[in-house]
């Protein structure tokens, strides 16, 4: 389940694994780091693909995040 999250200016989506840096098996839970840092960010939506999320967070009227929307095209 993909979950896009966002405050008044920003959409940020959660649940796309990211590969770090180190060894192979190195997987960070959060393509975003604002995610994993403690944000007061409301969930607007809960979906089950990468594009239906990146999809739905274009859509509501919100900046996406940067980082969040690289790592949605790249999966």
């Amino acid at each position: 389940m993909i979950t896009i999250k966002g405050n008044r200016t920003t959409a940020h989506i959660a649940g796309i694994a990211a590969r770090t840096t180190g060894t192979q098996m190195d997987y960070a839970e959060n393509a975003c780091g604002v995610l994993t840092t403690n944000r007061r960010l409301a969930t607007i939506a809960s979906v089950a693909t990468v594009a239906e999320a990146l999809a739905f967070a274009k859509a509501t009227g919100r900046k996406v995040c940067k980082n969040c929307q690289s790592a949605a095209e790249q999966v």
